[in-house]
């Protein structure tokens, strides 16, 4: 397969690299790490690194069973090398993105050689708004992404001939998957194994039962591998911990979600809204369209549709039967429809949609739309409400978007490559642009260094810190902790202060309580966290109560 970084090519696609490290380098920039996801997932790493325990992921002080360790390991490998910093965690994932690209590439220029299909799958997936906002996150689902594509190259490699490397990539893919996510990654590989006749079409020098044997062998692999840690987890954290693993993060999540429970039809109803800005581009509606009308068809065989259409159907299929949804589980779905994209448009004429103003109209009028939306969201910042400060430095951020999109629209691209450059380049010029935009509304509604900061000043002051009601980890990695925080709720407050006098406590609250001189106070979202000195609280303990439990 043809490489990426291949000489005659490097100074065409580090276009891209240079596009790639913008969009995560800025937006990690002027994005503080977001609560609760972000920062309870540093905050695992973070307790991983203090214990030296890399067996048993924990979350202030208990066992964190929601997720497998392959990402707080490669936080702490990072650390080992260069030290606790919040720099490195927020690249990994990214790190994985990249990779992502890489092998999606090298799958697209398998299936339609000697064209720009690689090139263009690139473009499409980094001029997603839905897969450029994702990339700059610190979560599990561009990690387990990576591991998918791993496992759909291995494939690919077993059917050209390449059989020990390309199980052997099978089993790795499915191991460092179910340490990455759990065993979710079957969900998108064994499809492509176990439909393996429908989509490849060539002659491979064994049998098709013993392509199922070496598949089961590669899964055995994979399985083995993941057990590897599960097993010795699961006795060091207890039965509770053991069954959440084995039972509670698989077939619980199936029959009755914990958290992000909703109906089947939701990925339905958001995958119009994730497809943006490809789906309102007209050259992209149009070949659909006449690809489902059979007005045009793929030059390459038909296995690649066929792969694709299994690789996307199914897992989206049971995706929706699953109670819990969220729209980055989707992610391993989207190297396969920009591939698939690609190649319906590799080999089309320039002039498919006449009017070349027409066609870049949608993305360059979202683009201005957005610019002067920004405009708008910076004079809010005026308003007591959003208390965004540096106004004059948001409203810059609308210039980008509204000049790329004016220029764009007047003098719009004539190729199908240059329409798909314009428009990836407006898309992370939109995402950036955002990020800059809202950065001093997320440093004062989603940033907690400084709340973090003051908790551990009080904690290395010999403070006990108790957190009112539920507590999911957001200040450990960020005040550097030492000691789990303690949990209290309203009716256990009095006694616990009864019994901790030195100490501190940290409320929510939908109504500043400013009157009541908490000796901090910070905004999260539209509420309010206030931290309270336990002696001066214990005479009034409501002062830390929510609107409604005074009512």
């Amino acid at each position: 397969m043809k490489n990426i970084f291949s000489n005659h090519q490097l100074s065409k696609y580090s276009i891209w690299i240079i596009g790639y490290a913008l969009l995560v380098g800025l937006s990690i920039t002027y994005r503080p790490l977001l609560p609760v996801d972000e920062t309870r997932y540093l905050s695992v790493a973070w307790e991983m690194w203090l214990r030296s325990d890399f067996l048993v992921p924990y979350l202030n002080g208990e066992p964190y069973s929601h997720k497998p360790p392959l990402l707080f390991w490669s936080i702490n490998a990072g650390w080992a090398l260069f030290g606790v910093n919040e720099l490195w965690p927020r690249l990994v994932a990214p790190i994985f993105g990249f990779g992502c690209l890489w092998i999606t590439y090298n799958i697209a220029n398998y299936f339609y050689p000697n064209t720009k299909s690689g090139f263009y799958s690139i473009l499409i997936l980094l001029g997603c708004f839905y897969w450029g906002t994702y990339t700059t996150l610190t979560m599990f689902d561009l990690i387990i992404t990576f591991w998918t594509l791993v496992g759909i190259f291995g494939l690919i490699a077993v059917a050209r001939g390449f059989i020990l490397k390309g199980w052997a990539a099978v089993g790795l893919s499915i191991g460092l998957g179910i340490l990455s996510k759990g065993p979710v990654i079957f969900l998108f590989i064994l499809p492509c194994i176990i439909l393996a006749p429908f989509w490849t079409h060539q002659k491979i020098n064994y049998t098709w039962s013993k392509w199922y044997l070496s598949s089961f062998v590669a899964i055995l692999i994979g399985v083995i591998i993941g057990l590897l840690w599960a097993v010795p987890a699961g006795i060091h954290g207890g039965a509770e911990y053991q069954k959440a693993i084995f039972w509670g993060q698989s077939a619980g999540r199936v029959v009755n979600s914990f958290a992000h429970e909703r109906p089947f039809w939701w990925y339905f109803g958001i995958a119009p809204l994730i497809s943006l800005p490809w789906l309102i581009w007209p050259t992209m509606l149009k070949v659909l369209w006449l690809r489902l009308t059979r007005q045009v068809a793929e030059k390459a065989q038909h296995r690649a549709s066929r792969l694709f259409l299994i690789w996307v159907s199914i897992p989206f299929i049971i995706l929706s039967i699953i109670s819990g949804k969220q729209p980055h589980y989707l992610l391993p779905l989207f190297p396969a429809l920009a591939i698939f994209a690609a190649g319906l448009l590799v080999n089309l004429p320039n002039n498919i949609i006449k009017s070349a103003r027409l066609d870049i109209t949608p993305i360059s009028l979202i683009s201005v739309i957005i610019g002067l939306a920004i405009i708008v969201v910076a004079n809010w910042g005026k308003s007591a409400e959003f208390i965004i400060t540096n106004s004059h430095l948001a409203t810059l951020w609308s210039i980008p978007p509204i000049l790329f999109g004016l220029v764009i629209f007047l003098k719009p691209p004539l190729t199908i490559e240059s329409k798909l450059i314009a428009s990836s380049i407006l898309s992370l010029t939109i995402i950036i642009s955002i990020h800059g935009c809202l950065s001093p509304y997320l440093s004062q509604h989603y940033d907690m260094q400084k709340l973090a900061s003051h908790i551990s000043s009080a904690q290395k002051a010999g403070y006990n810190i108790a957190n009112k009601d539920k507590y999911h980890g957001q200040y450990n990695f960020l005040g550097r902790l030492l000691a789990p925080i303690q949990f209290t709720d309203s009716k256990l407050l009095a006694g616990w202060l009864d019994k901790n006098p030195k100490s501190k406590i940290i409320s929510y609250h939908y109504i500043s309580p400013i009157s009541n001189k908490p000796e901090f106070l910070s905004r999260f979202r539209q509420r309010y966290i206030a931290v309270w000195d336990g002696k001066k609280l214990s005479k009034n303990p409501e002062f830390s109560f929510r609107t409604d439990e005074t009512d």
